[in-house]
């Protein structure tokens, strides 16, 4: 095999590897958000989720916060 022929082949390698890892990448961006739509949620949904308000040091406020168990099943949360 003469050099031309060897930088050819070494030429087309990189092109058959760099095309294999954009079709892997390709396929990595098209089934990862269908996986991850499949997934149950999970977590707490609190809202409103910003309270813009002031408190002077030593004043008590009052407000509401919901929260919401998004989990398919039932969990246990704490408050610290």
């Amino acid at each position: 095999m003469g050099t031309h022929q060897l930088m050819n082949h070494h030429i087309k390698a990189h092109f058959f590897r760099a095309l294999a890892m954009g079709m892997l990448l390709l396929f990595a961006m098209i089934v990862a958000p269908l996986s991850a739509s499949a997934q149950s949620p999970e977590g707490l949904q609190i809202s409103p989720a910003v309270i813009d308000d002031k408190a002077n040091p030593g004043d008590s406020y009052r407000f509401t916060l919901k929260v919401t168990n998004i989990a398919e099943g039932e969990r246990t949360f704490y408050l610290v």
